[in-house]
């Protein structure tokens, strides 16, 4: 998640690929709309880290839900910023390197790896093995 945030920073909020400075990859209002959804999905990871450690897998498969749903909120989001209101695609940002569509791939494999792999491995007591290795 930091890295996707740094990515929206540095690479999707700004213009990298020459011409008008001012045409980046995502508008200020779709950036600062986007760089809301990663702080709200960080926030919820945390909520779902804190839950994993606790000996309640229920606790942990609602927030990590959340996140998930954030997660998947934020994909939505990165998809109607390349179309208008009417659904036709915006030719006016200027995405050379497709910096969205890597956005969008970098949720998808969160998603992926939060349904496949760490959710499935929650055990019912939690890993509380781990809260010694993050302190």
């Amino acid at each position: 998640l930091d890295e996707l945030a740094y990515t929206v920073d540095n690479f999707a909020c700004v213009q990298n690929d020459g011409g008008d400075p001012t045409q980046a990859p995502l508008s200020d209002a779709d950036c600062a709309r986007v760089q809301s959804k990663v702080l709200n999905a960080e926030d919820k990871f945390d909520k779902c880290w804190d839950a994993a450690l606790q000996p309640k897998q229920s606790a942990g498969d609602q927030n990590c839900q959340a996140f998930d749903s954030q997660l998947q909120a934020l994909y939505d989001d990165l998809g109607s910023v390349l179309y208008d209101d009417f659904g036709v695609y915006r030719y006016d940002r200027i995405d050379l390197a497709n910096r969205i569509g890597e956005l969008r791939a970098r949720t998808v494999r969160m998603r992926h790896i939060l349904e496949t792999r760490f959710l499935p491995s929650l055990p019912d007591e939690g890993f509380d093995d781990l809260q010694t290795l993050t302190q």
